[in-house]
């Protein structure tokens, strides 16, 4: 009796009852709701979907063009051809003067000074055509041999050279004091020692 008691008055508080899975038969189809049953559908209106954007988009696209070209008022004459006008005297010797031919060749060879300078830097800075150069000037010519060295002075000159360098070690050894105790000697002895027992 508890149990329906607080059964009925949670109804009383709690009114609301949300439509969970039943249809409307008066509700009508929203643009884009999704029928997942029909495969096909959903393929044909995303295609469609997909058209009528694209066609949104290109008629902007033209609109603004329109926009953007109507302010210009330049019209060619693309239809007419213009017929040359015929010269008066056929072969003349006269040169006839054509506007900008000056500054074009004025151009054209600074434009191929600039390329030759640029050979020849890039030639210079990596030795192009080094193994073919003539070097025949620039080859090192050997000094001659000193004879004396050969003579008797050298050897003089030699023998006192190594004694010189025999008293100056002689020298630094003096000044080393100190004399390390190793095992080295103890070690050696023990293994003349062993050595000479070996032989009896």
């Amino acid at each position: 009796a508890a149990e329906a008691a607080a059964a009925e008055a949670f109804a009383a508080e709690h009114t609301f009852e949300p439509n969970v899975g039943a249809k409307h038969t008066d509700a009508a189809p929203r643009p884009f709701q999704v029928n997942y049953s029909n495969r096909d559908g959903i393929v044909n209106r995303i295609r469609e979907y997909r058209r009528e954007k694209e066609v949104v988009l290109q008629e902007a696209r033209n609109e603004r063009e329109f926009r953007e070209l109507e302010a210009c008022t330049f019209q060619p004459n693309a239809g007419r051809v213009r017929s040359k006008p015929k010269p008066s005297v056929i072969g003349s010797s006269v040169a006839e003067v054509v506007p900008g031919l000056g500054r074009h060749l004025e151009l054209r060879k600074r434009a191929k000074q600039m390329e030759e300078e640029a050979a020849a830097r890039r030639s210079k800075a990596f030795l192009e055509g080094a193994a073919t150069r003539d070097i025949r000037h620039r080859q090192t010519v050997p000094l001659s041999p000193k004879i004396s060295a050969l003579g008797s002075a050298g050897a003089k000159a030699e023998a006192r050279r190594r004694k010189l360098i025999a008293e100056k070690e002689a020298r630094e050894r003096e000044a080393c004091t100190f004399r390390p105790r190793t095992n080295e000697r103890p070690r050696k002895e023990l293994i003349e020692k062993l050595l000479a027992e070996d032989d009896y």
